[in-house]
């Protein structure tokens, strides 16, 4: 008599086993699937967290030009613009090319600024070729320019 409830219990516990087995089996696919896609979006957040930092040590070049466009008289023409390795050599044609020099060093985006090569004499009468160089701040320090 004892025999016949452990009997009805062990066949509900295999029941269950069974059931449960079953249905690990499926969704062992599904689990394999969710952690290919766990990888794959920790990758990717490494990547928009690498991006965002570089994107905090940068300056853009638009906003340095910006920066320029706003500072430089009418009378002053940049032909080139380059940054590399928190650099920034311009070219172009001004009138006081000196006055160029004391711009940028007064202002906290750039320093160790200076000629690159000798000042021409330009096309316009009274103007002069330039070319020079700076060295870069943080974008934070040109956040707070504006």
């Amino acid at each position: 008599m004892l025999a016949m409830p452990m009997v009805l219990h062990l066949y509900g516990v295999y029941r269950t086993y069974t059931e449960y087995g079953a249905r690990i089996d499926t969704l062992r696919p599904q689990a394999e699937k969710t952690q290919i896609l766990e990888r794959k979006l920790q990758s990717v957040e490494e990547l928009i967290e690498y991006a965002n930092k570089l994107k905090k040590e940068n300056i853009s070049p638009l906003q340095i030009l910006d920066f320029l466009t706003r500072r430089l008289g009418d009378d002053t023409w940049l032909q080139t613009l380059d940054m590399k390795n928190h650099k920034l050599t311009i070219a172009g044609i001004s009138p006081n090319p000196a006055k160029l020099i004391q711009l940028l060093e007064d202002s906290p985006l750039f320093d160790k600024v200076k000629f690159e090569a000798a000042i021409t004499p330009a096309a316009p009468q009274g103007a002069s070729r330039f070319q020079l160089s700076a060295r870069l701040a943080s974008p934070t320090v040109l956040k707070s320019e504006r």
